[in-house]
């Protein structure tokens, strides 16, 4: 097969699309973790094409330390290629009871694998 930057385009559509009240959209992509760092050599690749294609936030899900949610906006990585993520505050804000049971099933699941 040859290289198109459209199949690119279209292996990296991010997990969402929200959709604001003014119809502005915001693209999401979602990752797995087993910690809270870039885990796979891949990922480097794949985080720099989501960037640039869609400059989607990534939220990471990780049951190795609090906060288990964490989001990062492009550049996803600093010039020491470690991932640069801040907690998901806003959403506990405005989620509380929400986020807070979720906290407890990760960490009853994380605990007991």
């Amino acid at each position: 097969m040859s290289y198109s930057e459209v199949g690119e385009r279209i292996r990296a559509i991010p997990d969402f699309i929200i959709v604001d009240k003014n119809g502005k959209p915001d693209f999401v992509e979602v990752k797995f973790r087993w910690k809270p760092e870039v885990q796979y050599e891949k990922d480097y690749e794949r985080f720099e094409k989501i960037g640039r294609f869609w400059s989607a936030k990534i939220i990471f899900v990780n049951c190795w330390e609090q906060p288990y949610f964490r989001i990062s906006e492009p550049p996803y990585l600093d010039r020491n290629k470690k991932l640069q993520s801040k907690p998901l505050l806003d959403l506990k804000k405005k989620n509380g009871e929400l986020i807070k049971n979720f906290m407890m099933i990760m960490k009853n699941w994380c605990i007991n694998i």
